[in-house]
């Protein structure tokens, strides 16, 4: 989540530089984050309810954490507690969400990467990675063989779009 919130945020801080070379940031890829904290559109029901790997959040644990971080209502409506506000021009052209599909938080990230691509013009480069039968931090502690595949293959797609962000010109 703050990841994200950061990168939507500094953007426009970067672009306004009054420098000859201007910094930008081309890839960002995030393992379940928490990208929707309102309470009216949040989803968190896993699609799946028991996970291979990882855990499964408790809902009680899931509001106190957001009750925590956004102490003012109003703060739900805020990009950095919401991250599935920014627009699609707002984050890095090379963007990548990685999450189980047993994780609370798995059907708001898609929910943010399919606003991303449906948006006009859509983003270039959103993407989203559903991980099947895996909880919450299922790639910390894999459990099973099954588990260790996904992980590879997860880890492989964050190398895949670090490079594509790398290989773009400053």
């Amino acid at each position: 989540m703050f990841a994200i919130a950061a990168a939507g945020v500094t953007k426009p801080i970067l672009a306004a530089r009054k420098t000859t070379t201007k910094a930008r940031l081309t890839s960002l890829t995030a393992f379940y984050p928490a990208s929707d904290l309102r309470p009216e559109t949040a989803k968190r029901t896993p699609p799946v309810s028991k996970p291979r790997s990882g855990s499964v959040i408790a809902p009680w644990v899931g509001w106190v954490f957001t009750t925590a971080f956004c102490v003012n209502p109003a703060s739900f409506h805020d990009k950095r507690a919401s991250p599935c506000l920014h627009a699609a021009d707002e984050l890095p052209p090379h963007f990548l969400i990685v999450t189980g599909n047993a994780d609370s938080l798995h059907d708001d990230s898609v929910d943010f990467v399919e606003k991303l691509n449906s948006a006009s013009p859509p983003h270039p480069g959103a993407k989203f990675i559903s991980i099947q039968d895996e909880g919450h931090a299922w790639d910390k502690e894999p459990s099973c063989k099954e588990s260790f595949e996904r992980r590879d293959l997860a880890y492989n797609a964050a190398v895949e779009y670090i490079r594509k962000g790398f290989a773009e010109k400053w």
